[in-house]
């Protein structure tokens, strides 16, 4: 018995690419643009361009940088305190917040990537 004869299909070349997206790539990938659908958080500095749809993801840089702002107002008075000692317990407990909701993002993301694969 001979195998069966196979004829492949002729599959077109789709053309030239060109190297700049088109609108609905732009779309798909740009979170910062006004054309970004869903989007929870958009950041725009003008030299620095963020967005996310992720709610938890966006909680949790809402509050790292306001917990940042804090944090670098706290040492500005710090700065003309005369007591050090209660300066150094404000850092310290505001910096153990940052870094206590920097790792509750980082673990939540890292638990959600799990259940993908």
């Amino acid at each position: 018995m001979s195998p069966p004869n196979f004829v492949r299909p002729v599959i077109p070349s789709p053309g030239p690419q060109s190297k700049v997206p088109d609108i609905a790539t732009k779309k798909g990938l740009d979170w910062t643009g006004p054309e970004a659908e869903d989007r929870v958080l958009h950041l725009n500095f003008g030299f620095f361009k963020y967005g996310t749809n992720d709610k938890s993801h966006a909680a949790a840089v809402s509050i790292s940088l306001a917990l940042l702002v804090i944090l670098l107002i706290v040492a500005l008075f710090g700065l003309f305190a005369p007591n050090t000692s209660s300066f150094d317990k404000v850092v310290a407990l505001v910096g153990n917040a940052l870094l206590f909701v920097i790792g509750v993002a980082i673990g939540q993301k890292v638990t959600e990537k799990g259940k993908d694969d």
